[in-house]
């Protein structure tokens, strides 16, 4: 599966809960605005469903002048969700042109003769959808943080503390590695590996070493873990399943076949 492919996959995710926002914005408080100097929610909403097909757009001209924002209202809600359908039909179109190689040209934002940005076109398409997805997490932690144990808390904050340029190159390896991923496995149904590199620990201190399944939650590959035996103390021991991104339906296959084939299916 090429990174574009990927995109796309990532694309229409992401438009099934936009279309689910956009159907319950109520008609009559088009005008309502959370702030005085806030957009009105007709203006939010329209914003919203324009998006995809306005960033995948602006990805495509290079040098992009710093542009003015006038953004109109929704008169109606009724206009949200066709908006929306043609924006990402925009984008899908956009998206179809291009190649690996596209998406590793730089995008320049331009400021008069001032350099404001400078990216791959790939890292502007995925930095925009995973720090959307950050900031309702942020709004989360605001509100119950103290819940949270202190280990995530820690590990919040020092995600806090990345730059965004170290960020955006990581989002750029990262497409790298899905597509040499896709390319690697293949017509390959699954890869099997351990579930960990050790027996299960002892305990609920600890679910122990995730160094087994940190890479396919890296690439966004479905993975699952199917018990196969039982160790010298009685605690489980797994087997990993992984496919490709996108492949979950082949991959639960992979696993009933495999189930009803190992002997710790028997033990009920």
């Amino acid at each position: 599966m090429s990174a574009i492919e990927l995109l796309l996959q990532e694309l229409e995710q992401e438009a099934q809960t936009t279309r689910r926002v956009l159907e319950r914005v109520p008609n009559d408080r088009l005008s309502w605005k959370p702030h005085d100097r806030s957009m009105s929610l007709g203006q939010l909403a329209l914003h919203i469903a324009s998006v995809p097909g306005a960033i995948a757009e602006i990805s495509q001209i290079s040098p992009f002048p710093v542009p003015k924002f006038e953004q109109p209202s929704a008169q109606s809600a009724a206009e949200l969700v066709p908006a929306l359908e043609q924006s990402l039909e925009k984008a899908r179109t956009i998206l179809r042109r291009l190649d690996d190689a596209d998406l590793a040209k730089v995008w320049r934002v331009m400021d008069g003769d001032r350099e404001v940005m400078a990216i791959p076109v790939g890292a502007v398409l995925r930095t925009i959808m995973l720090a959307e997805a950050a900031r309702n997490l942020a709004a989360a932690r605001q509100r119950h943080g103290a819940q949270f144990s202190a280990t995530l808390n820690d590990a919040l904050d020092e995600g806090a503390r990345i730059s965004p340029g170290d960020y955006r190159t990581a989002l750029a390896r990262r497409a790298r590695m899905i597509a040499e991923v896709a390319d690697w496995l293949g017509a390959c149904d699954a890869i099997v590996t351990p579930s960990v590199p050790a027996p299960a620990p002892a305990g609920i201190d600890t679910t122990g070493d995730p160094a087994c399944c940190t890479l396919w939650s890296l690439l966004g590959a479905p993975a699952l873990n199917l018990p196969i035996a039982l160790d010298g103390a009685g605690l489980p021991l797994g087997l990993q399943l992984a496919a490709q991104p996108g492949h979950d339906a082949r991959l639960l296959g992979v696993a009933a076949w495999c189930e009803a084939r190992l002997p710790f299916a028997a033990r009920a």
